[in-house]
């Protein structure tokens, strides 16, 4: 007959895979009432993303190209001259868009959809 293995055992180990330590001795209450891992897993996660929302989220840039009425960023000679674009007033340009949107917040979103 195969015994269970203890919860604080497997949350014990969860922590130390997941380089996590640092939480253990925030969640001993949460261990204690938790139903099962998934479950300290969802609490885990919500209380890292609390503090980060109280932080601020990572931010990051992605390159954007763009026809524009001034120049932003770096000006692409050959976009403009093909399009013709001067003849309009236009230019097109190729700059860094400052954004929330990165693969890292992406990743805390699906998980907490999950």
């Amino acid at each position: 007959m195969a015994q269970a293995i203890p919860l604080r055992n497997v949350w014990l180990l969860f922590l130390y895979a997941a380089d996590l330590v640092r939480y253990r001795d925030q969640f001993n209450q949460q261990v204690e009432q938790a139903r099962d891992l998934p479950d300290l897993v969802a609490r885990l996660l919500s209380d890292v993303v609390d503090t980060r929302l109280r932080r601020n989220l990572s931010r990051g840039y992605r390159t954007r190209s763009a026809h524009l009425s001034r120049v932003r960023g770096r000006i692409d000679v050959l976009d403009t001259t093909a399009k013709r674009l001067m003849e309009r007033g236009r230019v097109a340009c190729r700059f860094e868009e400052h954004t929330m949107d990165t693969p890292r917040n992406r990743l805390v979103r699906a998980a907490l959809r999950a």
